[in-house]
């Protein structure tokens, strides 16, 4: 369970540390599995994933980071904008309550 983030505070690479331990049971066909913690942002998760960790920490904040994007998020917002004006435009002809569309 290499340190990501503790080993890139003393000047080491993390990520390089997880592909090296990696490689090394993959060598010797050694049965385990590598797990990355003191993860710090969403890149490393990405980091580690591609270095072949088998799992990681991941901090809540980190984990919510990874579910959002600027553009999804303006996309979303987009999305919601056009669908109100639909449903305005539905109740201004009435059809909303014909169709049994909820706002």
């Amino acid at each position: 369970s290499p340190f990501v983030g503790r080993l890139n505070q003393i000047g080491k690479s993390g990520i390089e540390v997880v592909a090296q331990i990696v490689a090394i049971f993959d060598n010797y066909g050694l049965d385990t599995e590598v797990m990355a913690a003191s993860i710090k942002d969403p890149l490393q998760v990405l980091d580690v994933a591609v270095s072949g960790a088998d799992a990681c920490t991941i901090p809540l904040d980190v984990l919510k980071a990874l579910s959002r994007h600027p553009l999804t998020d303006e996309l979303a917002d987009q999305f919601l904008r056009n669908w109100r004006s639909e449903v305005t435009m539905l109740d201004d002809t009435g059809m909303t309550e014909d169709r049994g569309i909820e706002r």
